[in-house]
């Protein structure tokens, strides 16, 4: 950008009583660009060091950007984020990350079935004009997701973080890959909420919820980005139409018979069901609206037995000062949250 485009001018007084400047950037001659839409300066000054001038007394106004017209969403279909969990992927029905060790034969046939549902996901996503494609491993010890093996396009988030790090508003929808129904949901395969052996049963105002709520909530409140699909058992996609609605894909990949046993649809019917499903679930995004829930709300945990309840609290009362629950009964805790900083309580 050439510097006639750039116009200095004094801009009073400010902190500290120095003087302030404006700069005024004119880009209605800068050639067309697209990508994040952030504006880089390199400011130069020939003052010694000791006259530096201090970054909060700088003011940049920028001019001669067009605005993009509103497109009904379609600004925001290019972006997605795919969370994987390590229960729900096709050919699973035990708790393999929890349970079989690193150099375990079948773990490694466990994390290649999961990394093959991210795949087809990937896929169905870029089938349908996705530009970016981000995968956030969310199962038990994070080592689930076989990198070498994962679609090059994707990019992985590393493990860590709050519910859904890295999602920001740039995202255009949320895909839950591998997932699980809640604690206590009926005719599911390894139905639980965040911890199979303390059974925890969480209500949100009342209603029974589980893993699949907890992200719509914090997808939506904290970052206006629904959620687009899930990937799991029957109970599973039942569970995401009673929340989300008709207009999410379910895709399912097992189920539950009427006698109890749990029947496993092969990979190669599975992978091109769950690439078709990404790939109509980013067709339909400008459609879908982020599930939002009022605050503040009331949370109700409800945990198997008196002494992992008073473990529970325990920990927490001792390493989370601001913790907000309490004890309300031999097996359950309380809260109510202003925001969805302790919905997991």
């Amino acid at each position: 950008m050439s510097e006639k485009h750039i116009r200095r001018l004094p801009a009073g007084k400010l902190r500290a009583e120095l003087p302030g400047t404006r700069f005024e950037v004119d880009l209605a001659n800068c050639p067309p660009f697209r990508g994040d839409n952030l504006l880089g300066l390199v400011l130069k000054t020939r003052a010694t060091r000791a006259h530096v001038p201090l970054m909060e007394e700088l003011e940049i106004h920028v001019t001669g950007v067009k605005p993009r017209a509103k497109t009904s969403g379609t600004s925001r279909t290019r972006k997605f984020y795919i969370a994987v969990d390590s229960e729900g992927p096709t050919g699973v029905n035990e708790y393999w990350a929890r349970n079989l060790k690193a150099d375990s034969p079948r773990l490694t046939g466990f994390r290649q079935l999961l990394t093959d549902d991210v795949n087809a996901a990937v896929e169905g996503c870029f089938a349908a004009g996705a530009t970016e494609v981000y995968v956030k491993d969310d199962g038990f010890r994070v080592r689930n997701i076989i990198r070498k093996r994962l679609d090059p396009r994707a990019r992985l988030i590393p493990s860590g973080g709050p519910l859904l790090h890295g999602l920001d508003a740039t995202f255009a929808g949320v895909l839950l890959v591998g997932f699980h129904a809640r604690e206590g949901a009926p005719r599911s395969v390894l139905p639980h909420t965040w911890s199979s052996g303390r059974r925890r049963r969480y209500r949100f105002n009342g209603r029974e919820a589980g893993e699949l709520a907890a992200y719509a909530i914090v997808a939506g409140n904290d970052h206006g980005v629904p959620i687009v699909m899930v990937t799991g058992c029957d109970g599973l996609c039942r569970e995401a139409r009673e929340w989300l609605g008709d207009g999410v894909v379910a895709v399912s990949v097992k189920r539950v018979a009427a006698d109890g046993s749990v029947v496993l649809d092969p990979p190669g019917i599975t992978g091109p069901r769950i690439t078709a499903g990404a790939r109509q679930a980013i067709e339909r995004s400008p459609e879908l609206k982020p599930f939002r829930i009022r605050f503040p709300i009331h949370v109700t945990l409800q945990l198997k037995d008196d002494a992992t309840t008073r473990g529970y609290v325990n920990w927490r009362d001792l390493n989370k000062p601001d913790w907000p629950g309490r004890r309300t009964g031999p097996r359950t805790i309380e809260a109510w949250l202003k925001s969805t900083r302790h919905l997991c309580l």
